[in-house]
């Protein structure tokens, strides 16, 4: 089941005895945390006593077995919480599957990581647990994301500014709300939040930022391109993060390439969630690219990202590089 599924479940009271959750997006694993803490405990003293955090280097399954066969205190249920599963120790397995094949019913049991096993051990905790998928959201689908939270926080952003966010966070639900929240807090009055606010809340320039860097590469700009993206780098900008952003926009180049042989500009801009604003770059970036280009640009990001995990090449290197291979006749 999906993250949302199964919160829906945990707030009408239907509790598992042993989840797993797995996925990138770890929004949804503090999502689904919370709304069984929700449920679970009454109060903090509660939930000071009945809550074991275990941290997977650090421990082993019979560990888990011995913290989740304990009672609670105080109190009707208690939940052993288990980061990064995948680096439990793996001892014991037999006396683990035994458990979560006749759980302790005053224990809640949530293993939490990013990607599982494909060796029997985790098939067999996958069929003697509730699976929660919690692989992140897709990029077009974070625009009604984003204003649901902005919603509940009860702000106002004007749409610039809401473009500026998603691409700075990128399709990450927890970065969006960590933004969100700061820039809750940092916008004490009512006024509608705009460029300015997002820039100054991120530290960006409004000359030398990501989305100037972003435009310049998609005009082909070779001298604004090198001289914004060694800007950014001296003034601490991740390259890991530089080439994420470059490589999430020329995949909805690619994907508006794509999608404009078969649908019209007015479908597109729907199935995208894509603002006029927004299209007009889009759609003048798409003009200076063939779709076989467009392939190159992404080979060439994985390429980047491959020499940056490797240390082949320093990072104005590697980014010098990307530019010179767009932004050539």
């Amino acid at each position: 089941m999906n993250a949302i599924e199964v919160i829906h479940k945990i707030e009408k009271g239907s509790l598992e005895n042993c989840y797993l959750l797995i996925g990138q997006e770890m929004f949804f694993h503090d999502q689904v945390i919370h709304a069984l803490e929700k449920q679970i405990f009454k109060d903090s003293s509660s939930r000071s006593l009945n809550r074991i955090v275990l941290n997977g280097p650090e421990t082993n399954l019979a560990e888990i077995v011995n913290a989740s066969m304990a009672y609670p205190m105080l109190s009707d249920l208690k939940m052993v919480l288990v980061k990064d599963f995948n680096r439990v120790g793996q001892a014991d397995q037999d006396i683990f599957l035994k458990y979560l094949s006749a759980p302790q019913k005053a224990s809640i049991l949530v293993l939490r990581l990013v990607e599982a096993g494909r060796n029997a051990f985790y098939k067999k905790v996958s069929s003697l647990t509730q699976v929660v998928d919690c692989k992140p959201v897709r990029e077009y689908h974070m625009m009604p994301w984003a204003k649901k939270m902005i919603k509940e926080k009860n702000l106002k952003i004007d749409p610039p500014a809401l473009n500026m966010l998603l691409e700075y966070t990128g399709a990450n639900l927890l970065a969006l709300t960590n933004e969100i929240e700061k820039l809750k807090n940092f916008k004490l009055d009512q006024a509608e939040i705009n460029t300015d606010d997002v820039i100054a809340l991120t530290g960006m320039s409004k000359e030398f930022n990501v989305f100037t860097f972003q435009d310049a590469v998609s005009q082909k700009d070779f001298r604004n391109a090198m001289k914004i993206g060694s800007k950014l780098l001296e003034n601490g900008s991740n390259i890991n993060a530089l080439i994420g952003l470059l490589f999430a926009h020329f995949r909805r180049i690619l994907l508006i390439a794509d999608l404009k042989k078969r649908m019209d500009i007015a479908s597109i801009k729907s199935k995208l969630h894509i603002k006029d604003f927004q299209w007009n770059k889009l759609n003048a970036a798409l003009q200076n690219f063939s779709i076989h280009q467009l392939g190159r640009v992404i080979n060439q990001l994985q390429t980047c990202d491959r020499r940056i995990k490797n240390s082949q090449g320093s990072a104005e290197a590697i980014l010098q590089d990307f530019i010179f291979f767009i932004c050539k006749k």
